[in-house]
């Protein structure tokens, strides 16, 4: 089922509210409507004619005007400063749309990480430099509008790192996994440490040996004879393989009394499984036993009597 939506006017919502018998003077219809603006719907399709069997539709863009020439002036500087070919834009150009709507994911982009528009624009962009290169333009800076969200959020990450030699140990413990199970070397991009810290967070979580951690993914991964790609190394799947990993090297390193006592269990009924505490009683007592009839023996003998 279609999630419906509506476009409202707030009187006419006051009029349609009125109508339906709820009683407005207890809502505050401003509160209301401020908090309605996270859920906009920001891109929406308006048919204004139609022709046989063809449409023409006129796309509208909830963006501010005025964020729309900020968002233009930073942007043309950018070009400028990094002697990009781009044709400026205004309200008659083919990319004003496009524009429109690069200013809206600029907006929310300064929204979700609580930045001024005119510092976050410039970032905004500049992001996207760095993410198309020479491929840079409106167009493309439209559809990598979440790609620049996520490398904002590394950037973060990584500066904010609270424990970045933990990170280095991790990082190092990777490099050791890849010698061990490839027996190669790879070079560490320096974009992807951020991965590495999220994979130090989730170790340190359950008190993880990093490289304990980082062998039991490679582990997982060595049946198809591929590294594990670096969004795999932190998770709750991350953690479950960690998990597994070290109980079956707990179950290697058992002791032979460990070993007899789970042979028991495995081999036994419910009734007769026996609790760690009778064996080692039953143990006990059979030491006393033999200490027993040995000082006996020894009491027939003569033992070290004197003559």
């Amino acid at each position: 089922m279609r999630d419906l939506a509506i476009h409202i006017r707030r009187s006419d919502l006051l009029k349609a509210m009125e109508d339906s018998g709820i009683d407005i003077s207890s809502i505050r219809i401003n509160d209301l409507f401020k908090k309605a603006l996270n859920y906009s719907i920001r891109n929406r399709v308006m048919v204004i004619s139609k022709s046989g069997s063809k449409k023409k539709v006129e796309r509208y863009i909830e963006a501010s005007t005025n964020l729309i020439v900020d968002f233009n002036r930073i942007y043309q500087g950018v070009v400028v400063a990094n002697d990009i070919k781009s044709m400026a834009i205004n309200k008659s150009s083919v990319q004003y749309l496009t524009l429109t709507e690069v200013t809206s994911q600029a907006v929310e982009f300064c929204q979700l990480f609580d930045i001024g528009y005119e510092t976050g624009f410039k970032l905004y962009i500049e992001l996207g430099l760095k993410i198309l290169k020479n491929k840079f333009g409106i167009y493309r800076l439209k559809g990598c509008a979440s790609r620049i969200v996520e490398t904002y959020k590394d950037e973060k990450l990584i500066t904010e790192d609270v424990n970045p030699k933990g990170t280095d140990i991790m990082a190092t413990a990777w490099s050791t996994a890849v010698r061990t199970y490839f027996n190669m070397s790879i070079y560490i991009e320096s974009n992807v440490r951020a991965e590495f810290i999220r994979a130090r967070i989730d170790a340190d979580s359950v008190d993880a040996d990093y490289y304990d951690w980082m062998y039991a993914q490679f582990e997982k991964w060595q049946f198809l004879n591929k590294i594990p790609a670096f969004s795999q190394l932190y998770g709750d799947n991350a953690k479950l393989v960690y998990q597994m990993y070290m109980a079956k090297a707990g179950n290697a390193n058992e002791s032979k009394q460990e070993k007899e006592y789970f042979k028991l269990v495995k081999n036994a009924t419910k009734k007769e499984i026996p609790s760690e505490v009778s064996i080692e009683a039953k143990r006990i007592r059979k030491e006393r036993l033999q200490e027993s009839i040995s000082r006996t023996g020894s009491d027939i003998h003569g033992g070290n009597g004197v003559d």
